[in-house]
């Protein structure tokens, strides 16, 4: 009988681009930009700087943000 295997995937990617829009949402358990599972909390990315490629305001006073990321 085979048994099964957890096989943690890691994703390596080059840039986040990310928009923001003006909202408020105190509400517990709200969702999060970025998040991990309690399995995996405590488990530092392996990322070693982000910087700010570009910005760019959009209408109703979103923005977009579009980092470059360094893995490391």
């Amino acid at each position: 009988m085979a048994q099964a295997r957890r096989v943690r995937v890691e994703v390596w990617f080059d840039e986040i681009s990310l928009a923001i829009c003006p909202a408020v949402d105190g509400a517990r358990g709200a969702p999060s930009i970025f998040a991990s599972s309690d399995k995996d909390a405590g488990i530092a990315a392996r990322i070693s700087a982000m910087t700010l490629g570009s910005c760019q305001v959009l209408e109703g006073g979103a923005v977009w943000l579009r980092y470059r990321i360094q893995n490391g």
